[in-house]
């Protein structure tokens, strides 16, 4: 037995094996319901609610014809801003938490992790509310959404951020500082 590895890899025969295989595949295949269900739904005709009793790609027709395309880069546009933004607070927070420790940058940290325990509706009924305003109405807008998403993904990417940081030893930024390659702070 090596010691590396100590799980060895057992065989699943017989009566237990087949039982362990049907439940797997059951539990897979209950799982994969929702999303066969929706396919099979996307081709079948509608005459405005009322379904159909025939098939066809009329659906996906419809869906390119109302502007796919725009839809598409929307979605790209906010996806790279949201990450950016994502990006640059994350490394901000695993900065202040790993080189410069103190209550403050603990309490940014706790902050940041926030949106990881509040659920979405709760986060998106907060975000309406604050910015559905005579001064900042920024609701409807792909701005919100930028902001929605960010708040919302913030917290892996910190996490990531900081145990990342975490690895850096000190003394490569002392040697950068020294090189002149980055600012004395």
């Amino acid at each position: 037995i090596n010691s590396l590895h100590p799980i060895q890899k057992k065989n699943a025969g017989g009566v237990k094996g087949f039982f362990m295989h049907l439940y797997c595949y059951l539990l897979i295949g209950v799982a994969l319901l929702p999303q066969c269900y929706i396919i099979y739904d996307s081709f079948r005709d509608y005459k405005g609610q009322v379904v159909q009793g025939t098939y066809s790609f009329g659906n996906y027709q419809n869906a390119v014809r109302k502007l796919l395309g725009r839809s598409i880069k929307n979605t790209m546009i906010i996806s790279i801003i949201a990450l950016v933004v994502i990006v640059i607070m994350a490394i901000i927070v695993a900065y202040l938490v790993v080189r410069r420790s103190s209550a403050l940058s603990h309490t940014i940290d706790t902050i940041s992790m926030l949106p990881y325990i509040m659920p979405g509706a709760v986060i998106g009924i907060a975000l309406i509310v604050a910015f559905n305003n005579q001064y900042i109405s920024l609701t409807g807008t792909m701005t919100i959404m930028i902001v929605a998403l960010a708040i919302r993904r913030m917290p892996y990417t910190s996490r990531s951020a900081t145990a990342t940081m975490m690895q850096i030893p000190i003394s490569t930024e002392e040697a950068a500082i020294s090189l002149g390659r980055i600012a004395a702070g």
